[in-house]
């Protein structure tokens, strides 16, 4: 029998090793089209939108292509309406399996690296895997292990309340609904 055990894997590299130390930072009055075209000129795909020396939001491709491209703004729209004002941050001494495991967590793939409130770079996951390759075999594998637990807590069912009767049972999904076995 294989065992795996899901813990913590310490790298080593700090955050502050792998960040990019000047990342792009843009005032929040520029227009989309403004930081586009600055986007392009600067090889990145972000920017970090600014307020005075405070950082309150993050511009990304998929941000102008799903909020501008799909037509829900314009390209003359300022690009603090456009921007992901949601900001998950990570401070320069933490180790990077610390960022990777809160890029998973959180659903991103930048974070702006903040010491003490300030603004001291950017960690992407590129950076990452520039630094430590390995990184994208450890995650490959966590996912597929995850997606087998997934699989087999479908299969044997977990204690809830069905959907449709609402009893309370063990309860297994059947297309895309928590069903006890009478109504499954």
């Amino acid at each position: 029998m294989v065992c795996f055990c899901i813990c913590e894997m310490k790298t080593g590299i700090t955050v502050g090793d792998a960040m990019t130390k000047m990342p792009v930072t843009v005032k929040e009055v520029m227009t989309v089209e403004q930081c586009a075209r600055i986007m392009k000129s600067k090889g990145v795909g972000s920017l970090l939108v600014t307020r005075g020396e405070m950082i309150v939001g993050i511009a990304t491709e998929k941000d102008l292509v799903l909020k501008v491209l799909a037509g829900k703004h314009h390209k003359k729209e300022k690009i603090n309406k456009v921007m992901t004002k949601k900001l998950v941050t990570i401070e320069p001494h933490q180790d990077l399996y610390d960022a990777m495991m809160l890029m998973r967590d959180e659903g991103v793939r930048r974070l702006p690296v903040v010491r003490r409130g300030e603004l001291v770079g950017m960690l992407t996951a590129n950076d990452m895997l520039k630094m430590e390759p390995q990184l994208f075999d450890y995650v490959f594998e966590m996912t597929q292990i995850r997606e087998e637990q997934d699989k087999l807590r479908s299969k044997l069912g977990s204690s809830g309340v069905c959907e449709q009767c609402g009893q309370r049972a063990r309860v297994f999904e059947k297309r895309g609904h928590m069903l006890c076995r009478v109504c499954a």
